[in-house]
């Protein structure tokens, strides 16, 4: 992926080249160059990214060698999510139940948990795939 400037910049590139230079032969000479600093810009960047992930997979490496519970902000995260939809479908019907057995009048709180199903759906995908990987021996 060529960068956004480099990218603009191009078209007009090529045809300055062929306005400047008439001889054909310095025309491909001219637009191999520019050929190549188009392709180092884009393995530069690319390399840029393949970085920033290995920066990023150091990272998880890190926070999932770590032995405590609660330790990391992923297990954090998830131990809110399984409250909060814990006490949705489980405790909160529950309690509700229970007291009106009881002949209480209880007020369950409304629990929105509406924004909490994406990330909570991801970690349980991240989660099943590191569970695939422990049965297959790769991790």
């Amino acid at each position: 992926m060529m960068a956004p400037a480099i990218a603009a910049l191009y078209p007009f590139a090529r045809e300055l080249i062929n306005k400047i230079w008439p001889d054909p032969a310095q025309q491909a000479e001219a637009q191999l160059r520019l050929e190549t600093l188009a392709q180092n810009g884009q393995l530069a960047a690319l390399a840029a990214e393949t970085d920033l992930m290995k920066g990023q997979m150091a990272i998880n490496a890190a926070e999932a060698a770590q032995p405590r519970t609660w330790i990391t902000w992923r297990e954090g995260f998830g131990w809110v999510c399984v409250l909060t939809v814990g006490f949705k479908f489980i405790g909160g019907p529950l309690l509700f139940m229970v007291g009106q057995a009881m002949g209480l009048q209880i007020t369950l709180p409304v629990v929105d948990s509406s924004e909490l199903w994406m990330p909570l759906m991801g970690m349980l995908g991240l989660g099943t795939l590191g569970t695939v990987q422990a049965i297959k021996g790769t991790k």
